[in-house]
């Protein structure tokens, strides 16, 4: 046995004298140095376990990871190229997504979700909305590394026991181990859970591969895992609800925006996301300065030309008014741009980027600002804008058509949620008792 290990290692040090010398690229040397490794400690494992190594079981890929960790400093790859050919790997025949596969010091979040270059693949042709098409993609690249961490074989479909771990790893509690490797190779951002939203979008992504595979036995159809969809969505409901932002609770945000660029900027970004109808962090950070035509008096008329709502591109004009429209009146005047996005990042010197603010950065202000103020910044984010301009309107006794006029809500349904909380003091039999 012992000749058999020298002979495991000798191999493994000869692959890394030939890749030295041949100067052969970093991503060849990897892959090759790392298939040695896995034939070395097949047999390593074998005679410390007198166990065949199975990757397809999760200890055993455990034990793996750990010593390649050991070995290399990093772990080794969750996707390789035959992931495109596995019979049941959710990114099987999309090989136009390497690029945008995880790689050492890269994050997948920032190159797909922000990519305009995502190729759309005919299987998703179904998908009118961009932002759609990149989520696909995306939601496909995390199923395969998640279940490339946790052990999974892909010879057979992903069944309803796989479909339930990544539900409660998800919304409850992440395996400590497998979190830090998604996070190490760029699959997540950051450790912990997921928020509702996004897991809700993964199962709807790896749902619509069942469907254009013509998979029998969907498992996100499984009325078990519908029902504790159900359960754990009340219980992520409850505790993740962000809190709008109404008119006095604005008001305090406005006040830590000062009169330098960034603060400037923040205030215009607020104001205009607030006042125009409560927009999404996609449609702030989709305004451009062309669709902005100033009226004599002031104000502006915004044209959003489509919106999650609107993916034909109808689009619909948004009145931004008083003080919105000073705010932003300011901000233009201060950039002296008169093309390309209205929002951009600046520093502190006053260097202002050509390129659009994302749907991240609209969230981090929201929730700088809110702490600046003195609030839980937890209990806010880029949506408490959009929440909070409807359940001001039902304060206000708005007309619920007009607010969804301007919010652009399809389903009244939607919209009342907000707009009821806000109108619940203004019901004529709350004072009864009076």
């Amino acid at each position: 046995m012992k000749e058999v290990i020298d002979d495991g290692f000798e191999k493994f040090e000869k692959f890394a004298l030939q890749a030295e010398k041949e100067r052969i690229e970093e991503k060849e040397l990897i892959g090759q140095t790392a298939k040695a490794f896995i034939n070395w400690f097949k047999i390593t494992f074998f005679n410390e376990t007198g166990t065949k190594l199975d990757i397809d079981n999760p200890e055993h890929a455990k034990a793996l990871d750990r010593a390649f960790f050991e070995e290399f400093g990093f772990y080794r790859d969750l996707i390789n190229q035959e992931h495109y050919s596995l019979p049941h790997s959710p990114i099987a025949g999309r090989n136009d997504l390497e690029v945008h596969i995880p790689t050492s010091g890269n994050n997948y979040l920032s190159d797909v979700l922000n990519s305009n270059i995502v190729r759309s693949n005919e299987i998703i042709r179904e998908f009118t909305s961009q932002n759609s098409k990149v989520a696909f993609d995306a939601d496909a690249i995390y199923w395969t590394g998640w279940l490339s961490a946790v052990g999974f074989s892909f010879q057979e479909p992903i069944n309803k026991e796989m479909v339930t771990a990544f539900i409660i790893q998800h919304l409850e509690r992440m395996d400590p181990e497998i979190d830090q490797i998604l996070v190490d190779q760029g699959y997540k951002k950051w450790l912990g859970t997921h928020s509702l939203a996004t897991v809700k979008r993964r199962l709807s992504s790896l749902s619509t591969l069942f469907q254009i595979k013509n998979i029998e036995n969907n498992p996100c159809s499984d009325k078990k895992v519908k029902l504790l969809m159900n359960r754990l969505g009340k219980k992520c409901r409850s505790s993740r609800a962000k809190k709008a932002i109404t008119k006095d609770i604005l008001d305090d945000i406005l006040t830590t925006c000062d009169n330098s660029p960034i603060g400037i900027r923040d205030r215009a970004i607020l104001l205009f996301g607030w006042a125009s109808g409560g927009r999404r962090r996609t449609e702030i950070v989709e305004a451009k300065i062309e669709n902005l035509t100033q009226a004599p008096d002031g104000d502006f008329v915004y044209r959003m030309e489509h919106s999650k709502t609107d993916q034909q591109g109808i689009g619909v004009d948004l009145p931004v008014k008083g003080i919105a429209a000073n705010a932003l009146k300011k901000w233009l005047e201060l950039t002296g741009k008169t093309t390309g996005p209205i929002f951009r990042s600046v520093n502190k010197s006053g260097i202002f980027s050509e390129a659009p603010l994302s749907g991240i950065d609209i969230n981090r202000i929201v929730k700088k600002r809110a702490k600046i103020a003195g609030y839980d910044s937890t209990s806010f984010g880029a949506h408490s804008l959009r929440s909070g301009f409807i359940t001001e309107a039902g304060r206000k006794g708005k007309p619920l058509g007009d607010v969804m006029a301007m919010s652009t809500h399809k389903s009244a349904s939607t919209a009342m949620r907000y707009y009821q909380s806000g109108s619940i003091l203004n019901n004529s039999a709350s004072n009864l008792a009076d």
